[in-house]
């Protein structure tokens, strides 16, 4: 390190060092207050509604890539088979955390017999749990079918919003 460099860190550093040794008390208590629980709630439900309000509209994603936005039987079909009872990945990640809420775009691709393959394409999540749905989704699309009579050959985008809170406290 040449002699400025020095001098320009330890400048730095002293700089540092006289602006945290004020006389002025931190303001750590008030930032580690307890918070109640129906405020927390409502600051949980403001940041959900913050994050569904964000999700790019499944029109617009399907044409960037070229895709059709899957007919609204094909996207009843596949919130049912995403809420089943017996792999239900939003249940999961809620377990994880009780707040989750976000959207997921599922790829769809139909043939002349029905629904080939089933992906999640896209997410947007209020938290990291999401990425767990998302994983769960994954592996349970591969079981999904679609009937053929859902709609033409081709290549679909469906956008499933999840959006719970839990009851007030």
């Amino acid at each position: 390190m040449g002699q400025f460099q020095w001098r320009s860190l330890v400048g730095c550093l002293l700089a540092g060092a006289l602006a945290c040794s004020g006389d002025a008390p931190a303001k750590t208590a008030e930032a580690s207050a307890p918070i109640a629980p129906d405020k927390y709630l409502e600051k949980q439900k403001a940041f959900s509604d913050s994050v569904i309000r964000s999700v790019v509209p499944a029109d617009r994603i399907a044409k960037e890539i070229k895709h059709t936005v899957g007919p609204q039987r094909m996207k009843d079909s596949i919130n049912a088979l995403a809420s089943d009872s017996t792999g239900n990945c939003f249940a999961r990640g809620r377990a994880v955390d009780p707040y989750l809420s976000g959207a997921v775009n599922f790829w769809v691709y139909m043939s002349v017999v029905g629904a080939d393959k089933i992906s999640v394409y896209k997410s947007q999540w209020s938290s990291a749990a999401g990425r767990a749905v998302d994983d769960c989704f994954t592996l349970a699309a591969e079981k999904w079918k679609l009937p053929a009579t859902i709609a033409p050959p081709g290549p679909y985008l469906v956008q499933l919003i999840f959006k719970q809170i839990p009851p007030k406290l």
